[in-house]
């Protein structure tokens, strides 16, 4: 089997254990999956943790992969807020430093529960 047929067949192997499998590229083109744990609201608006996949979905295709430079014992999360398509698919963008807060101190309060 090739490596690009592996990284396709370990994607689907994720895509069936995790609902949704979110890929976003930095800055410096390398890719970062995660799986949506949680949606919430706040006010109007919806915004969902995004947890990091294990490294061996990674599927950037570098030999000396960075993309997982956390500590093994650490997951790593993000907020990210939800906007849906026409269709009424969800997009996943990076929240505003005050949407980022809002979020955040809104997720805090539903752990404190």
């Amino acid at each position: 089997m090739k490596d690009a047929e592996k990284d396709i067949a370990a994607m689907t192997a994720e895509e069936e254990e995790f609902d949704e499998v979110v890929v976003f590229t930095d800055d410096e083109g390398h890719e970062h999956a995660f799986y949506e744990e949680q949606q919430f609201m706040v006010g109007k608006k919806t915004y969902a943790i995004l947890v990091g996949l294990p490294e061996d979905t990674c599927t950037c295709g570098e030999d000396d992969c960075h993309c997982h430079e956390h500590e093994e014992d650490e997951e790593e999360a993000i907020i990210a807020k939800v906007e849906f398509d026409k269709e009424g698919v969800p997009v996943y963008v990076e929240p505003t430093d005050d949407e980022f807060k809002e979020a955040r101190a809104a997720y805090d309060a539903l752990e404190e529960e």
